[in-house]
């Protein structure tokens, strides 16, 4: 399927890039390291790609309308984010911080849930270090 466009959740400021990384086109899915990520968010506010979003997959989207569009590719609108792209989208809400408190706090604003979160935030201590 050739995606011309995604279409982020209504409200939300940001672009969405699936597989490669919009900003240096290599592939979302593994750091060089070999760790398996599922995506990552650019919230660096000095960087001119500030509010991209990069998915290793489709999958990663949650559900979305897909529109055929003349020249037979599709746009896919977002119509209810998955996980992944709510924790993502969380970063871009909180620019220049990783896995901060007021990056859970925006992630728990997204749905309003707070236990998954609390534990990806307690995860997320463990990786980076004692969030501020």
């Amino acid at each position: 399927m050739k995606i011309r466009k995604i279409v982020p959740p209504k409200g939300w400021g940001c672009t969405i890039a699936i597989k490669l990384c919009g900003y240096d086109n290599k592939k979302v899915n593994y750091t060089k390291d070999g760790l398996l990520i599922f995506g990552h968010a650019h919230n660096c506010t000095d960087s001119f790609c500030f509010g991209l979003i990069c998915l290793g997959g489709l999958n990663l989207l949650g559900k979305y309308d897909k529109i055929r569009n003349k020249d037979g590719s599709y746009t896919l609108k977002v119509t209810k984010p998955s996980h992944t792209l709510k924790h993502e989208y969380a970063h871009i809400l909180t620019p220049d911080q990783i896995h901060s408190k007021a990056w859970l706090n925006n992630l728990k604003e997204l749905d309003g849930t707070t236990k998954r979160y609390t534990d990806d935030w307690n995860f997320w201590k463990l990786m980076d270090g004692e969030p501020e």
